[in-house]
């Protein structure tokens, strides 16, 4: 796929318009979300990026995580870019060390992107399947810290 010099200029004005919150841009032809992590507070109010020619409302879209990560004992692993998501050979209930390699992110092209614990712990959860799609920021699996 190949953007226009204005479409790329009118995406990232949408980003910056967005100050932090989850985006979503569809046309058409194509889908762009970015996901902000972790949520913005929801007390906090914004208005609404302008829409584009041709793009259809943006419209925000925030995950909530699963109540396993709310304890402080917890931490949550999110994806460092966009692609396919390719579990490693780490399984739930696994012992981890701080900067082990427990899955990669696959992006177009043949650039992988190791997703490392950034602490010792015990995995708890891996959430995407394997070769699945994930986003920059969406959690991908909770890491119990021992």
């Amino acid at each position: 796929m190949t953007l226009r010099y204005e479409q790329v200029a009118d995406i990232l004005r949408q980003l910056d318009a967005a100050k932090g919150h989850d985006v979503e841009i569809e046309t058409g032809d194509w889908r762009l979300a970015v996901t902000a992590w972790p949520p913005p507070s929801p007390t906090v109010a914004s208005a609404a990026p302008p829409v584009s020619e041709g793009a259809s409302e943006t419209r925000p879209s925030h995950p909530t995580p699963p109540a396993s990560a709310a304890d402080a004992s917890h931490t949550t692993l999110c994806s460092p870019t966009v692609g396919r998501f390719c579990r490693g050979d780490r399984q739930p209930g696994d012992n981890v060390g701080e900067g082990e390699v427990i899955a990669v992110v696959e992006l177009y092209g043949g650039t992988r992107t190791e997703i490392v614990t950034s602490k010792a712990g015990v995995l708890i959860e891996l959430l995407p399947a394997d070769g699945s799609f994930v986003q920059y920021g969406e959690m991908i699996g909770i890491l119990q810290q021992v």
